[in-house]
């Protein structure tokens, strides 16, 4: 029972840590489709290009993360 209950904390973890990447990954994809950080760098400068990739991390595209998961699950 014990190996069942350990088994199944260790799947829901795993489900957590999946959402959150999901979400983090899907602001990204939508600040970089709609245009966010794009003005002022230049992608072929490598340091303007990681200054842009900070900005996309981080910007907030929707009001929470659970609209990016759902989002980026194909909930929605």
């Amino acid at each position: 029972m014990r190996v069942l209950l350990m088994i199944i904390v260790v799947l829901l973890a795993a489900l957590a840590y999946s959402v959150v990447a999901v979400a983090k990954l899907e602001n990204y994809r939508y600040a970089n489709f709609v245009g966010l950080c794009a003005d002022g760098y230049d992608i072929k400068n490598p340091t303007s290009g990681i200054k842009r990739e900070d900005c996309l991390m981080r910007t907030d595209t929707r009001a929470s993360w659970l609209w990016n998961a759902a989002y980026g699950l194909g909930i929605f």
